[in-house]
């Protein structure tokens, strides 16, 4: 079967204004609906890739979207659900590719070209100086001589964002080609321009095919093989022997059967006969640090916190883990990680994944803004990282299964330098690891945060268990993890009978315990810098803006929850951190940690913590309550709005039937303020929602 796969482009992305991202993502969206197994957008739902596609046994095709690097507006960034979500990951995904097919032909596929010499490369017409308005429509012959020269002019110079000449396109450009260098037999592929031309750059090919519906005028430039400027398109032929080649046909020929252009590549070399690499014989256990990164001193403590430095460098024992044999046998799927943390995807015989994360941290240029970036800042930034319990995520399985929540199973390993790791070798080999589940507990499948949302537009019969979150996030504030923004979960799912119920799974636990102290933390929590930095600490400094990372998740997803359920969770956590549970949590750390006296401090502010927890819960739950989202799914519903006499207004929501017609039963309850939950019947929830006193004699609704 023939397959097609489309690559998106600035026209797609809405030549990158406002609302671009949507129109690009409703065009992915209706191409999956229409159910063509051989039909895709590669990569999808706006995200840059990059996608490999392997295709036969001597080519592969990579797809990247070229414009999600030049758009100015909204995309897909760092907490969205794209495998790789900055310029850097990118970049490191696509040295992935490149050396994990050394032997194969490569076609790097993307809208944009490397070099054009169309008006996209700075080359204009003398028709486009002296009627310049055909531009904008092709009847326009006014006569505009020298006027009209400027903007040509100005864009050859300068280049707009989708020119070659543009600073950001030339950075797009320099990344991409240094990794493109590091493969034999690449071919890149682009469109944009609407001509043919073959290109050579360094030896490497470069197609531009964009004439497929219109053409515009080229001229002949630098490193220019073939141009024309007739409807066609280009062909990469390769042999059952490997020879290589690109062809170039035109429409106006009439003869398909003819290239009118031909330019024969290098072979492709013989396959390698790989030889595995015998398994070393590695040590039982080694002796580590987290990190050496952290210096100390009166000065640095004053200003930057005193923090866990000593944790961070005091030593300890732990198990070489051995990838031919941990769980039957791991292999290496992907990288991940965000702007610290680098990780590795395993898998084992029977499809089951885990995750190994660096334990040491690295801040890259991507967590910064471009003008902080090879500045003091970093290095502040770096240090900052030592706020962090190094080992955190070892105390936590406790806590969270005593309250029911799920919960991976972290334990520190040492990576020794494995054949079996391939191309990730050189980032992971030597490397100090905690190595747990991807997903916990018996769940087969999990989804993203976007991936949820999605799910619970789609259907309405489709719902979140928002009190299990509710124990989740209760949790997160009791061990003041701050950091528990939409990445930070995966959502498993169950049949509800009509539809299906999702439920978390926190991830990542970095954060717990984490402490802020010195002058310029002091500083950086102010209400109007970074307020959720506050520290862990028995009562939080203000529990709201605490969660300020997190705030999209809890207006999202715990909108159905009334007073009465978060009193009634509280209540039934409080009595769960027992002294015996705390001080059994922080004695999973590492023997050499627990003999320091942080981690006493830890376990006795925890205990004093639960003094102030309750009053904490309910003011955030009050904080939460002034704004109610009130939301619909794609299926037939009715928003049924009552404004009372004491100035509250009641939202009900009911499903529409397929006949038209709206339930009878009004499945309701009265309450101030919040959501009820009533999916039994017609309604899906109401939500009594209290106005401000001088909206009470406001027309009715």
């Amino acid at each position: 079967m023939q397959k097609l796969f489309f690559v998106p482009g600035n026209h797609d992305w809405k030549k990158g204004k406002p609302g671009g991202l949507a129109q690009m993502q409703n065009q992915w969206e209706y191409i999956n609906k229409l159910g063509l197994p051989n039909v895709q957008v590669l990569p999808g739902n706006g995200c840059p890739g990059p996608v490999d596609v392997q295709v036969g046994d001597k080519a592969v095709i990579v797809f990247m979207d070229s414009q999600w690097w030049l758009q100015q507006g909204e995309k897909p960034g760092v907490e969205s659900d794209c495998d790789f979500k900055t310029e850097d990951e990118v970049i490191t995904a696509l040295k992935d590719i490149i050396g994990a097919y050394p032997d194969k032909l490569i076609v790097l596929a993307m809208h944009h070209p490397f070099y054009t010499h169309g008006k996209h490369g700075g080359y204009f017409t003398l028709k486009q100086h002296i009627f310049p308005l055909t531009e904008a429509s092709p009847n326009l012959y006014i006569p505009l001589p020298v006027i009209g020269s400027i903007y040509p002019i100005a864009r050859g110079v300068f280049g707009n964002i989708q020119d070659t000449r543009h600073p950001q396109y030339k950075n797009m450009i320099k990344q991409v080609e240094e990794v493109m260098k590091q493969h034999p037999n690449i071919i890149h592929a682009a469109g944009h321009e609407h001509g043919l031309q073959f290109l050579m750059q360094d030896s490497i090919p470069y197609i531009v095919s964009g004439s497929g519906s219109k053409t515009t005028q080229l001229k002949k430039g630098k490193n220019t093989l073939f141009k024309d400027t007739e409807n066609g398109f280009a062909v990469v032929e390769i042999t059952t022997d490997g020879k290589v080649s690109v062809k170039i046909y035109t429409v106006a020929s009439n003869d398909l059967q003819q290239p009118a252009y031909t330019k024969t590549l290098n072979d492709l070399p013989a396959p390698q006969k790989t030889t595995v690499e015998a398994a070393q014989s590695f040590p039982d256990s080694v002796t580590v640090i987290a990190s050496g990164k952290f210096k100390s001193g009166a000065g640095r403590n004053f200003f930057l916190g005193k923090n866990y430095r000593k944790e961070w460098k005091t030593p300890i024992r732990v198990p070489v883990i051995n990838l031919s044999k941990e769980y039957g046998g791991l292999t290496p799927l992907k990288r991940g990680g965000g702007h610290q943390t680098k990780s590795l995807r395993l898998e084992d015989a029977a499809g089951k994944q885990y995750v190994l994360r660096i334990v040491e941290k690295s801040v890259t240029d991507a967590a910064l803004p471009p003008d902080l970036r090879g500045t003091v800042v970093k290095d502040l930034v770096m240090d900052g990282v030592s706020a962090s319990y190094p080992y955190a995520a070892l105390s936590v399985p406790p806590f969270a299964a005593a309250v029911g929540v799920p919960h991976a199973n972290p334990k520190l390993v040492y990576v020794p330098d494995d054949p079996r790791l391939g191309k990730f070798r050189t980032d992971f080999a030597n490397a100090f690891c905690l190595f747990e589940e991807r997903v916990p507990g018996d769940a087969k499948k999990s989804y993203s945060t976007d991936e949820l949302a999605d799910k619970l537009k789609e259907d309405n019969d489709n719902a979140l268990d928002q009190k299990a979150l509710l124990k989740a996030r209760l949790l997160d504030m009791f061990i003041m993890d701050w950091d528990r923004h939409e990445d930070q979960w995966r959502w498993a799912v169950t049949d509800n009978g009509k539809g299906k119920t999702y439920y978390p799974i926190p991830r990542d636990r970095d954060q717990p315990f984490f402490v802020s102290s010195g002058l310029l933390p002091s500083i950086a929590r102010k209400p109007w810098i970074s307020p959720q930095v506050q520290g862990f600490r028995s009562k939080a400094i203000n529990i709201k803006t605490y969660n300020f990372n997190g705030k999209n998740i809890d207006r999202a997803f715990l909108g159905e929850l009334s007073e009465e359920d978060w009193k009634k969770a509280v209540d039934e956590f409080l009595p769960l951190m027992t002294d015996e549970l705390i001080e059994k949590a922080l004695q999973l750390q590492p023997a050499p940690i627990r003999a320091l006296p942080r981690n006493q401090e830890i376990v006795e502010k925890l205990k004093e913590r639960r003094k102030y927890f309750a009053g904490e819960m309910m003011e955030y739950y009050r904080f939460l309550s002034k704004i109610v989202n009130v939301t619909g799914s794609d299926k037939k519903e009715l928003f049924d709005i009552t404004r009372n006499d004491d100035g509250s207004v009641l939202v009900s929501v009911y499903k529409i039937t397929k006949e038209g017609e709206q339930g009878r039963e009004r499945c309701m309850k009265e309450n101030s303020m919040r959501l009820i939950p009533k999916r039994s019947g017609c309604m899906l929830w109401a939500a009594m929602i209290n106005l401000l006193p001088t909206e009470k004699a406001a027309g009715s609704g």
